[in-house]
């Protein structure tokens, strides 16, 4: 039992680590939207600690699985979930089944925030790239800007439509 438990405060450790970086994805998210460059390098500097200290206990869920289950090829997947139909004790079990149902949600919710958080950084970054087009455009430039039907009205494509490697590398 005490590997089993082992194991269940390892996953409680991993679920407050994914829940802190959800708490900071919010944040982070606050700071895009009102342009706060300062605060999102700082937020990103907490993430990037935040992410290896997750890893780490996703490191040793993985050693205790594997330990659990007795699989020694690295190539074969161990799965969390596969320790519940080793476990015996019906109320550690409920537990470990609870996290990690819990683990899966949070988990799938913090990769969510990180996707829109990465868009609307690279929103912002097309905003930024069309605005220094403007301004370093010279007069008679053809600018990509937009007519009356809502499309372009020049053959440029608008920078803040391009794909983030390129906005990245433009600006």
């Amino acid at each position: 039992m005490h590997r089993f438990n082992s194991l269940l405060n390892v996953l409680n450790d991993e679920l407050q680590g994914l829940k802190d970086l959800q708490k900071l994805l919010v944040v982070e998210k606050a700071a895009i939207t009102a342009v706060k460059q300062d605060k999102v390098d700082e937020l990103q500097k907490s993430k990037s600690i935040l992410l290896s200290r997750i890893q780490e206990y996703a490191t040793q869920r993985e050693g205790l699985v594997r330990s659990i289950l007795q699989i020694e090829d690295a190539k074969k997947p161990a799965k969390a979930s596969d320790v519940l139909l080793k476990c015996t004790n019906s109320k550690l079990k409920k537990q470990l089944q609870g996290v990690i149902n819990t683990l899966r949600t949070v988990s799938a919710e913090v990769n969510e925030q990180n996707t829109y958080n990465s868009k609307l950084i690279s929103h912002a970054l097309g905003i930024l790239s069309s605005s220094l087009a403007i301004v370093r455009s010279t007069p008679g430039t053809e600018l990509p800007t937009y007519g009356d039907q809502g499309k372009l009205t020049s053959n440029v494509a608008d920078p803040a439509f391009q794909k983030r490697k390129t906005l990245v590398t433009t600006a």
